[in-house]
């Protein structure tokens, strides 16, 4: 290396290290160390008799505490049933008023204990900014609890809620708590401490304060003379490094000498490696400097290749980063690494280095020119602290690799016994035209990889596809059973031929026609599923998407590509980027078949865990004598098996690691030698923790990480004194297979602890075990030579479940109790009750839960039905399900209570509620869904929920539906009844998936509900009863005949001047097409549209119902004319005005729309959005060129590429035409895709502008320059409506608006405002409040904001002081929402400023406010440069990006803004006209009439229409009604209360979405008009509004809802566009109070209907500037 650079990089890390706290980032005094110190006590009626020595207990801690605003914090809280706070961290800032509140606590009182809504409440309400917590600003946060007993309710979710957010917590207990829960909820276990009653508190007290002293054990916040850290220099010591050594080593020492080593200061450690890490000392070796530096100075080369970086840093994570090895990790001590590396790693770093960080380690990493950059940059913490010389080059990107092996087999799951595993194979060959010649050596590449397979029925299985523009299989998965078949048809495989080369569409058609159980993949039975691609050149489409849904899939894929392949396309699609492999030519194949097919050995790794607890000392011979014979039976190898043995009683000790022995001799011999351990009591769940954590790794030999089958076998004496369950669970999700033997005092808990109950064994004693020996011995050789990792699965051949009854017993249910019992003994009656069958638990409800017994109460059916026929009804109300459920789910639905959920059994709840829920059951029923619970109801009767279960679970490829291949989906819904869930959404969901919906209901039924779930109204029927059914049959059956043959074909004809000649033959390719089809009014119909410049409609598809017509009209067309050739424009057309109801689309109806293109050139616009909205509506678009088309262009527009065909001219059109006509006849499925975007129109530069003033005492004598300053900034304005617009707020403990964006028009009166500013005044400084007031009060579109046109918003901050409240969050809001910030700061406050700021170089600082005139003209011209070059940052899904500031006029490209002397509005107004609105009528109506005053009601301008509804919609009328004002306020005079109830306001929003906001009523949403919808409503909806509401913002609708006292404003917030559009009056009586206020609104809102997406790509970036980005609209 190096040494003037490692001299330079000395002083950057020694910079770093010097100041390195966990608040580094924050402006915090670091000389002082801050807590906040929460405590919480238990004020239950059990701990009245202690509270005393509870709250001395506070009372003497606080005492040690410096309690001061910017020191420590002391909140206390208490808790029985509810919590509650006494005070909060910001109540009192001095020790006196802390130690009176303490003392003056008086007991709560109260049960039960709800120790975890306690914990949810501190979270949630006192570590909040708002209630004085700095965690925000990096203060610690601490949490006591003292709690006297178990909780009631579950503490595990808030425990670690809390623990996420970075709160310490101390729990304390007493005889009557429960030990186990408090070293859950505590920080550390270690942390949980145990005292016999609250008495005993002064016992531990200086244990709290000293020995795990609150200022040490876990407070970051330390000054930085006595900081500590922990740091490790990791150092390439590979024989490519030896001339660098000494430069090394000096750079170390310098570093060392700048440290303060001590043994509770700073600690180091040294570490080389090269192949193999080696540590030279760790952290606790010395604790002197000069022990440091002397051992530093006798560093002697390590030499050895190859680099194995990524070893090194696994090893540094899981050797010296560790307690035993003197880290401090877990008190809190920052853990730094530097890492010089000479080269380039020969192995993967990604995970060992992604480890290290997430254990908290920053990284940074020092390179040669001979290393990798990128390799340093994603080990570092950060890019940024990536290092390297001046002189690096860059080198060429490196393909990631997992393992240093060369042999594939290791890399993906391929080293299972090759004789006896299961497996897919897919090969999926590239056969285009380029591989034409490579062909003969794919083909003999296959053929030598089947060679080395077992192919049988139920061992391997072999499919060949092969691909260009479209794939095609060659044989399944299932189609041939013997390896001679398989090698018969891959020698008789012809290529394929054809261009381009569509790989993504080939992986696509793999996932969906190959991988799936009706071609034979056994992936659902767990088989491995492998592809394996050969790729001879770069993919024509994309490839993403489809590789991932692979991968989803859990398809090992493999990419073997040639020199003329994109590798890095190989990688993206390869299941690892390791897994792609590259030749020269595919001649070179055979290269890599060796790598690819590795006829090993089957490897394992085992482990032994032996109970060596005083219980088995009489039996551990045997155990022994057991242990050596199943190593007798393994091929014990490094490279085959590997071996280790671990014994516990109260702590296990590992005897041999799976590295430690390489031979079987060695293994015996120390086998035959092993001591009985002894001890007591056994932990046999710590012990299965420590083999998961600590045998169970690559640092002590295991190969889990290359796929190689990880094995425990367990032998357990008794049962354990812990918990079993977690690690257990941990272990087999790991991948771990595990068997086991117990005894007569552990054989059940063995069986809850291995894999399957098959796998465990049981003998009285374990001197009886060589009776059993021979035959569990056979057994486990069988599955160790089977096994892979697998996850876990449930024995197909005994069906088990869990099943649990949660019956409501509330008030309500009394006399329905009796019944509810004899269903539940009738199911029960159903099951097969027994240990490894069927479990059942029985939970009662009402106000709380409560269990009858659990899941493993019982073991037989007998016993469940005598206590079933004993339930005795609970009573009590209200009722609270959403509790119960969640009960059941923390408490019944756990291992402890006898449920076998990790084992893979099926979880049901059946649950019996009589009424509706008294709490929320959202949340609790989500989370049973997500435990994998199956909820059954027995009451109410949910069809949304069997909508949409049928949906996802029926109509697909797995249970058999043929959607895919276009068959008719039919769902026929018999209902009795009225559904309790919402239908809407599901059946909106099966009806986009294409299926049709016939709805059958009784008089019992909801008939508009069985019309809403129907495709189409017409299909709903209903009878009497179901006795009647036979009545609807035949119309049924004859309404099936026209759903499923029925088809709306557009034709859209190139009729440029172009195709003159060439007309002919079109016209005739269309009649030939037509006479094929069955022209009917209930069969197809047909349009045909021409188009050149414009398009033009000859015929719609409700023009002519007969074919004789339509042929007729056809024969007649004369040929348009006209240029240029505008495609876009006629596939816009024919979406908007042909694909409609108006015209004939039967779309809605379920109909396949189908449009043939027919082009003779290149389009002279864009294609891509109308294509794109075709295809969203689910029409399917074939495209015909001739050789004057782009094809990519046609590729694009058809409904898939395959779609688009070419000729040479139209003339060859008879070539195809059967082709098309057999495609046509299988199209049948309408399949909706993506949404369109719309591209923004250029228009000029506008600005709203806000001022920020520091109005606080500390600006007194500043503010005459911030005011002259504001002036001068206004002076450069162009200040107008239509212009710049500018606000001013001051601020000191309150913000407060001096001006509104609205309020002025003028340059002159802005400036003479701002000249007439007093000084606001007043204390503290609340900067974040402030900026959270201009961004909820300012920045909205009442106060004047033009954001939602996408006017650019600024904010200009001057601020002299440090705020005394948070500001992160404020700040951090205003830039999500696109504001940019720019700031001037005083040397009080600068640095709070430039977090403020959108970037830094936006901030300035000043001494005093007064020096602001120094800097003014500088920062000015920088300010005025932003100002007019800004744009609005829309949030994207990169946060960062909110964060930069583009510098460009590329920005201009997003500027909406519409002049207002020309704007258009399309405005729909929307009338409750129900029974509740009768008195109110008369003023909705005169408030319409005021607002239409207000508009330019022309053809061209404003378009108005009225709509009123109740329980159904009625439109008064339309946009295109009437065209001048007079008309329209005539219509609206006359207008007539329509009455009727109920209110549906849903139903109302869907009708105006889909009846008059639409081109064929007037509206010109399609032209960028904007689409106002004014709602008044006087009541809640009966219907749900939130689909339909969601449809209109979608289609861009700007929705303003008023309503009354009488309405529900959340649900009028949610209708609104924005909830700041939501208006409320006490009557409509009062609408003129808001009249003014809406017509502002309405004046400033024309933005266009849809908002562009964004995407960011950083161009370039200087040191001190701007960064560029280049904008692209999608």
């Amino acid at each position: 290396l190096c040494p003037v650079f490692l001299l330079r990089m000395q002083h950057i890390i020694l910079l770093f290290v010097s100041t390195f706290t966990f608040l580094s980032r924050e402006s915090v005094d670091k000389s002082i160390a801050r807590k906040d110190v929460v405590f919480l006590l238990d004020g239950s009626d059990g701990t009245r008799s202690g509270f005393p020595a509870m709250r001395d207990f506070v009372q003497r801690v606080v005492e040690k505490l410096t309690v001061e605003e910017n020191r420590d914090r002391v909140s206390v809280v208490q808790y029985s049933r509810e919590p509650e706070a006494n005070f909060y961290l910001n109540t009192y800032t001095t020790k006196e008023n802390v130690v009176d509140a303490v003392t003056g606590l008086r007991h709560k009182g109260g049960r039960p204990l709800n120790t975890g809504a306690a914990l949810q409440y501190v979270r949630d309400n006192v570590f909040t900014a708002s209630s004085g917590s700095r965690r925000l600003d990096g203060v610690p946060q601490l949490l006591i609890l003292l709690s006297g007993g178990r909780s009631f309710d579950n503490v595990d979710t808030p425990a670690a809620a809390l623990k996420e957010l970075g709160v310490k917590v101390f729990a304390i207990g007493t005889r009557s708590s429960d030990s186990r829960e408090m070293q859950r909820i505590s920080q550390d276990p270690s942390q949980a401490m145990s005292v016999s009653d609250f008495t005993d508190l002064p016992s531990i007290q200086q244990q709290l304060l000293s020995s795990t002293d609150l200022c040490n054990l876990c407070l970051f916040s330390v000054d930085l003379e006595t900081a500590r850290k922990d740091v490790v220099f990791l150092l390439d010591g590979s024989d490519g490094t030896r001339s660098g050594f000494p430069a090394m080593r000096d750079f170390v020492q310098r570093v060392v000498e700048k440290l303060t080593v001590e043994e509770n200061r700073d600690r180091v450690s040294v570490v080389q490696y090269s192949r193999e890490p080696e540590a030279n000392f760790y952290l606790n070796t010395y604790t002197t400097k000069e022990n440091v530096v002397d051992a530093v100075t006798g560093l002697r080369h390590k030499g050895g290749r190859p680099l194995n970086t990524g070893a090194a840093l696994q090893y540094v994570r899981d050797n010296v980063f560790t307690a035993s090895s003197g880290s401090r990790r877990l008190d809190g001590v920052p853990q730094l690494l530097i890492l010089l590396s000479g080269g380039r790693s020969f192995d993967n770093v990604d995970t060992p280095a992604a480890a290290l960080k997430e254990l908290g380690v920053k990284v940074f990493a020092i390179g040669t020119r001979s290393s990798d950059s990128r390799e340093m940059q994603r080990i570092s913490q950060d890019p940024s602290h990536a290092m390297s010389v001046s002189d690096f080059t860059d080198l060429p990107s490196i393909q990631q690799q997992l393992f240093v092996q060369t042999d594939l087999c290791n890399l993906c799951l391929f080293s299972v016994d090759l004789e006896t595993a299961r497996k897919d194979v897919v090969f999926l060959l590239d056969g285009s035209d380029g591989t034409r010649s490579g062909f003969p050596a794919m083909r003999d590449f296959v053929q030598r990889v089947v060679e080395k397979l077992t192919v049988e029925e139920n061992r391997d299985r072999v499919s060949v596809v092969q691909y260009s523009r479209e794939p095609e299989a060659n044989f399944y998965l299932n189609t041939y059973t013997t390896k001679e078949n398989v090698v018969d048809a891959v020698t008789g495989l012809r290529h394929k031929g054809g261009r381009p080369l569509n790989t993504g569409a080939a992986l696509q058609y793999v996932r969906d026609n190959v991988f799936t159980a009706s071609s034979g993949s056994r992936r659902l039975d767990g088989v491995p599923q492998l592809l394996i691609l050969l790729s001879g050149g770069r993919s024509f489409d994309n490839v993403d998407t489809p590789a991932a849904a692979l991968k989803e899939l859990g398809v090992k894929v493999f990419a073997v590509g040639t020199r003329s392949s994109d590798i890095r396309e190989l990688q993206k699609i390869s299941y690892d980027p390791s897994f792609a492999l590259s030749v020269s030519e595919f001649t070179d194949l055979p290269n890599v078949h060796q790598q690819l097919i590795s006829s090993r050995a089957p490897s394992r790794d085992v482990v032994f865990l032996l109970d060596g607890s005083d219980g088995t000392r009489a039996g551990f011979p045997a155990m022994r004598d057991f242990v050596q014979r199943v190593v007798e039976t393994l091929a014990v190898d490094e490279n085959k098996d590997r071996v280790a043995l671990v014994q516990y009683s109260r702590d296990p000790a590992a005897q041999f690691y799976l590295n430690t022995f390489n031979t079987k001799d060695d293994i015996v011999n120390t086998v035959r030698g092993l001591r009985h351990k002894g001890g007591r009591p056994l932990n046999t769940g710590a012990a299965l923790q420590y083999v998961r954590d600590n045998i169970f790794t690559a640092s002590s030999g295991s190969r889990s990480l290359q796929g190689i089958p990880q094995m425990l076998i367990l032998l357990s004496g008794g049962r354990s004194n812990d918990n079993v369950d977690v690690s257990a669970s941990a272990l087999k999700e790991s991948g771990v297979l595990i068997f086991g033997i117990g005894t007569q005092n552990s054989s059940r808990e063995v069986e809850r602890i291995v894999t399957d109950p098959s796998y465990s064994q049981s003998v009285s004693e374990f001197t009886d075990i060589a009776r059993v020996q021979e035959q569990y011995l056979s057994s486990l050789k069988t599955q160790l030579l089977k096994a892979i990792p697998i996850t876990p699965t449930v024995d197909k051949s005994i069906a088990r479940k869990d099943v649990v009854f949660l019956l409501d017993g509330s008030d309500g249910t009394r006399s329905g109790f009796p019944a509810m019992r004899d269903f539940v003994q009738r199911v029960v009656e159903k099951l097969t009750v027994e240990e490894n069958r069927d479990r059942v638990s029985v939970v009662q409800y009402s106000r709380e839960p409560e269990a009858n017994f659990y899941l493993n109460t019982y073991t037989t059916k007998e016993n469940v039905v005598d206590a079933v026929t004993g339930l005795r009804h609970k009573g009590g109300r209200p009722l609270n399900t959403g509790a119960a459920l969640q009960y059941v789910r923390d408490n019944v639905f756990t291992a402890s209570s006898g449920s076998r959920r990790l084992d893979g059994v099926p979880q049901l709840l059946i649950l019996l509620s009589g009424g509706r829920s008294f709490d929320n059951v959202d949340t609790p029923a989500a989370a049973l869904k997500e435990l994998g619970v199956k909820v059954f109801g027995g009451r109410p009767l949910n069809t949304g929920a069997a909508l949409q279960y049928v949906r996802d679970n029926v109509f697909t490829a797995s249970s058999g539906s043929r959607r895919l291949d276009g068959v008719p989906q039919l769902l026929i819904l018999l209902s009795g009844g009225r559904s309790f869930d919402n239908v809407d959404t599901p059946a909106a969901a099966l009806k986009e998936l294409g299926v049709k919906v016939f709805a059958i209901g009784t008089r019992s039924s909801d008939s508009r509900e069985m019309q809403r779930i129907s495709q189409d109204p017409s299909h709903a029927m209903s009878v009497s009863d179901f006795t009647d059914l036979p009545s609807i049959q035949q119309q049924l059956v004859r309404t099936f005949d026209l759903e499923t043959t029925r088809k709306d074909v557009v034709f859209l004809l190139d009729g440029s001047d172009g195709t003159r000649s060439g007309f002919p033959a079109m016209r005739d390719f269309v009649q030939r097409v037509v006479e094929k089809l069955t022209v009917e009014e209930n069969r197809d119909r047909v349009s045909v549209v021409q188009y050149s410049r414009e398009p033009e409609a000859n015929f719609y598809l409700n023009t002519y119902t007969t074919k004789e017509n339509v042929v007729d009209a056809v024969t007649g067309l004369r040929h348009k004319g006209g240029r240029p050739l505008n495609t876009g424009a006629a596939l816009q057309y024919v979406r908007d005005n042909v694909f409609t109801a108006s015209s004939g689309s039967r779309r809605l109806d379920g109909v396949p729309q189908l449009l043939i293109l027919l082009s003779g050139g290149r389009s002279f616009d864009n294609v891509d959005t109308p294509a794109a909205a075709l295809k969203e509506l689910g029409v399917k678009v074939f495209a015909v060129g001739t050789r004057s088309s782009d094809i990519r262009e046609l590729q694009k527009i058809s409904y898939d590429p395959s779609f688009a065909l070419s000729v040479s001219e139209f003339t060859d059109l008879p070539n195809f035409h059967q082709q098309l006509i057999s495609v046509l006849g299988t199209v049948i499925v309408p399949d909706p895709t993506m949404k369109p975007t719309v591209k923004p129109t250029i228009i000029g530069k506008k600005k709203d502008v806000v001022f920020l003033l520091d109005g606080s005492d500390g600006t007194r004598a500043g503010f005459p320059a911030m005011r002259d300053f504001v002036q001068r900034v206004v002076e450069t304005l162009a200040v107008d409506e239509n212009k710049d617009r500018v606000a001013l707020v001051q601020y000191s403990r309150d913000p407060a608006a001096q001006f509104y964006l609205n309020t002025f028009n003028t340059k002159d009166d802005i400036v003479n405002t701002v000249r007439g500013l007093r000084h606001k005044g007043g204390r503290p400084l609340n900067t974040g409040a402030a900026l959270q007031y201009v961004r909820d009060n300012i920045f909205t579109a009442s106060s004047g904001s033009r954001s939602l046109q996408g006017i650019p918003q600024m904010l200009i901050l001057l601020s002299g002081g440090r705020s005394n409240d948070n500001v992160d969050v404020s700040a951090s809001a205003l830039k999500e929402s696109g504001v940019l910030i720019f700031g001037i700061g005083t040397q009080n406050s600068s640095r709070e400023v430039e977090r403020i700021v959108t970037d830094p170089s936006y901030s300035q600082s000043v001494s005093e406010f007064t020096d602001i005139a120094r800097v003014q003209e500088q920062y000015l011209s920088s300010l005025k440069t932003q100002l007019l070059k800004a744009i609005p940052i829309t949030p994207t899904e990169s946060r960062h990006v909110s964060k930069l500031f583009v510098q460009t006029d590329l920005c201009n490209l997003c500027l909406f803004s519409v002049d207002l002397e020309t704007a258009r509005k399309d405005v729909v107004f929307l009338l409750d006209g129900s029974d509740g609105t009768r008195s109110g009528f008369p003023a909705m109506r005169d408030f319409v009439q005021r607002v239409v005053e207000k508009l330019t009601v022309e053809e061209n301008r404003d378009r108005v229409s009225v709509v009123q509804y109740s329980r159904e919609p009625e439109a008064n009328f339309y946009l295109n009604t009437y065209t001048t004002k007079e008309n329209i306020v005539d219509a609206v005079t006359g207008l007539r209360h329509k009455g009727g109830r109920p209110l549906n306001t849903g139903a109302a929003l869907q009708y105006v979405r889909d009846n008059v906001f639409t081109a064929s009523s007037g509206s010109r949403h399609l032209d960028g008009v904007p689409q106002l919808l004014i709602l008044l409503s006087g009541g809640r909806s009966f219907d749900n509004v939130d689909t339909p509401a969601a449809t209109l913002k979608e289609l861009g609708v700007k929705v303003f809802a008023v309503g009354t006292r009488s309405s529900d404003i959340r649900e009028l917030q949610k209708i609104s566009y924005d909830p700041s559009f939501a208006l409320s009056v006490s009557e409509f009586t009062d609408l003129t109070n808001v009249h003014q206020q809406l017509i502002s609104v309405l004046g400033t809102v024309i933005v266009p209907t849809m908002k562009p997406t964004v995407k960011p790509t950083i161009i370039g970036k200087k040191k001190y500037g701007s960064v560029l980005l280049h904008f692209t609209f999608a």
